[in-house]
């Protein structure tokens, strides 16, 4: 709030809420059920056991992309970040997870060495080990729209 507060007052922003309808994904349970596990516990999956305290959010190896601690609304941000669209956490899971992606089977060499190929990482990679999918449509979606702003700010 003192932030917004700020802007508005030394930047002159001013905004309003608006409902659009966008294209957005929206993160599912796959048909044959989540593959992971709540964070602090351990299952018979290739995961190992999960620590309850730690670190929390999503890191990377050589191999695979690691998720500690985190909600499936984080996976939905997450992913919304990578695909720049809005992703909406529709699996109904409420808790906190660990998983690991392994990443190998979606790399590939070019020029300037291996990378991975995201979509196939984020489409089959998810469903095949984390069972989760992602599903396309439209949906009305709560945007903020700037309606001005100054580019100097006002004096202190």
């Amino acid at each position: 709030l003192m932030v917004r507060a700020m802007l508005a007052d030394r930047f002159g922003l001013q905004v309003h809420h608006e409902q659009k309808e966008q294209q957005v994904f929206g993160l599912t349970i796959a048909k044959n059920g989540p593959k992971f596990h709540p964070t602090g516990t351990k299952d018979a999956s290739r995961f190992t056991e999960s620590a309850s305290d730690g670190t929390t959010g999503f890191s990377e190896d050589k191999t695979g992309a690691l998720a500690e601690h985190v909600t499936m609304g984080d996976v939905a941000n997450k992913v919304s970040e990578l695909l720049n669209r809005i992703v909406i956490d529709k699996t109904g899971l409420t808790g906190y997870y660990d998983f690991r992606l392994d990443l190998t089977q979606y790399m590939t060499a070019d020029a300037d060495g291996a990378k991975a190929d995201i979509m196939s990482i984020l489409f089959a990679g998810f469903n095949d080990q984390l069972g989760l999918k992602l599903e396309a449509g439209k949906e009305s979606v709560d945007l903020l729209v700037v309606d001005a702003i100054n580019k100097t700010p006002t004096e202190n």
